[in-house]
């Protein structure tokens, strides 16, 4: 039960906070110097019959409680809204991109989990010149920006070394991974750093521990110990930092996709807010909150049920 509870409690606070946040959204939308009403006229000369007529159509004659009401109860109905600059629904102008930037994410997520956690393991574990060396990529890796890894990536990958493409993000599984390479490793060079620091340091962390020296005293071999007790307990707090990190890729989609020239969300938003498509922006930057308040709850719910003295504590509170 204090396991039933704990994920019940999670998953109210992932709503909570998404209401919250839609909300924010939309009022910092609401109160943008250029007004709904004057990007749909368009400049115009209109009637005040076809102004009042507009306004009825899309709410903007009432407060900004209503307004969210109507546009909240549209965005459950799977209806986004209309764009103002292509006039067409916002559902059909996402449709390709979020397989796109999702292919991206995921991508990203891989790399970060597989070779950050495996070299972090393999620094902790093998002293000496492959810790050494391993620390220095750590620290530079963790110090470039995804952007400035972009242009790095494309200059040497694309342009001197032509490997990979600089733009585009393919049409089937294969070509998706051979065009997005570049993209993810931009996207998650600074993340892999991070994630195979951490390890480095849980796993080091756990290694003193008594339990550990136990284990050794009874005569237990070395190889079991590592996997049993040194990496299992070590690699606890990496699901956290890792979850969250790969939850936090999603504000990086935006420069990397605008860099190689992807046709995801994270391009997408950056035209709707230079181009004041309200609809759009709202859409997009709601479904990027979403998505990384379920992941966040996601990752709280798998290590209360991995460690549940987690859910106790969490519960208690």
């Amino acid at each position: 039960m204090t396991l039933v509870w704990f994920i019940t409690k999670r998953l109210l606070y992932a709503v909570i906070t998404a209401l919250v946040a839609s909300f924010a959204v939309y009022a910092a939308m609401y109160y943008s110097p250029t007004s709904s009403l004057a990007l749909l006229l368009g400049g115009r000369n209109v009637s005040p019959e076809q102004i009042a007529h507009v306004k009825q159509q899309y709410h903007l004659d009432e407060g900004l409680l209503a307004q969210y009401g109507h546009w909240l109860t549209d965005f459950l109905g799977d209806n986004l809204g209309t764009s103002f600059l292509y006039r067409a629904d916002v559902s059909s102008l996402l449709g390709n991109r979020i397989a796109t930037t999702s292919f991206l994410l995921v991508y990203a997520g891989i790399l970060i989990l597989v070779i950050g956690i495996t070299s972090g393991a393999l620094a902790a574990l093998k002293a000496g010149w492959v810790d050494s060396v391993l620390r220095f990529l750590y620290s530079v890796g963790i110090a470039v920006p995804s952007f400035v890894a972009a242009t790095v990536l494309i200059a040497l990958f694309a342009a001197q070394f032509p490997i990979f493409p600089a733009y585009g993000s393919g049409t089937d599984f294969w070509s998706r991974i051979y065009f997005l390479t570049l993209p993810a490793v931009a996207l998650s060079m600074s993340n892999i750093a991070y994630i195979g620091k951490v390890t480095r340091a849980s796993i080091n962390g756990v290694k003193s521990l008594d339990f550990v020296w136990a284990a050794s005293a009874r005569g237990i071999r070395p190889r079991t110990i590592t996997m049993r007790h040194t990496m299992r307990n070590g690699l606890l707090p990496v699901i956290t930092v890792g979850g969250l990190s790969i939850a936090g890729l999603i504000a990086g989609t935006v420069v990397v996709e605008t860099a190689f020239g992807l046709d995801g969300i994270g391009s997408l938003l950056v035209q709707a807010i230079t181009q004041n498509d309200f609809a759009v922006a709202q859409a997009i930057v709601l479904i990027l909150i979403v998505v990384f308040i379920l992941l966040s709850t996601l990752v709280d719910i798998l290590y209360g049920l991995l460690d549940p003295r987690v859910a106790e504590g969490l519960v208690a509170s």
